[in-house]
């Protein structure tokens, strides 16, 4: 069964960097919505878009694609390991609480290997992956706003981990009323 083809419609550029045309094969069918940038500190996100395909199996398949600076995703994969290590410190976890340390665990190791990488990368996640991620990143900015004191890691990653913070709430309310649309309404 082929792919639904859409229309690429970019939902958050920088107006200082052209729209690059050439696209990763996975994250050039379909895109919806707008996306302001917040951009205080070097790059933040290039280039945020919602991809929606059809699977093979006819299922909808809806991912969040953004394109990030080699510094924003060390950044984030440093804040999503260290919001793993401290939220579920605790020896007593509920169910909920392994699910969730499970899916920081696995966003920490591919941040971690895409940060290896030098220039802009594409991170593609699925919604529920796109949240935690973002909430992680929440979640580690209020505690260090709130500390006494801070690392100086965590002093060098968080302005850009601010910057990253409102284009991913946007993206991520995108990405919602993608997955929960009716198919009908993302045809039109």
């Amino acid at each position: 069964m082929p792919r639904e083809r859409r229309v690429n419609v970019p939902v958050g550029i920088r107006a200082d960097r052209p729209l690059r045309r050439a696209r990763p094969a996975d994250c050039n069918r379909a895109v919806m919505g707008t996306l302001a940038v917040a951009d205080t500190v070097g790059g933040a996100v290039h280039y945020a878009r919602i991809d929606i395909s059809t699977g093979v199996d006819g299922e909808t398949v809806v991912l969040a694609c953004l394109d990030l600076e080699q510094a924003e995703i060390a950044a984030s994969s440093h804040a999503v390991t260290a919001t793993a290590g401290e939220r579920f410190r605790t020896a007593d976890m509920s169910v909920d609480d392994v699910l969730e340390l499970r899916e920081l665990t696995a966003l920490s190791d591919e941040l971690a290997a895409l940060a290896l990488r030098e220039g802009i990368d594409t991170v593609v996640m699925r919604p529920a992956r796109l949240m935690a991620y973002r909430a992680a990143l929440a979640w580690f900015i209020e505690a260090r706003d709130e500390a006494d004191w801070m690392r100086e890691d965590d002093r060098e990653a968080l302005p850009r981990l601010r910057a990253l913070l409102m284009p991913l709430e946007d993206l991520c309310a995108e990405a919602m009323r993608a997955a929960l649309s009716p198919p009908n309404a993302r045809r039109a």
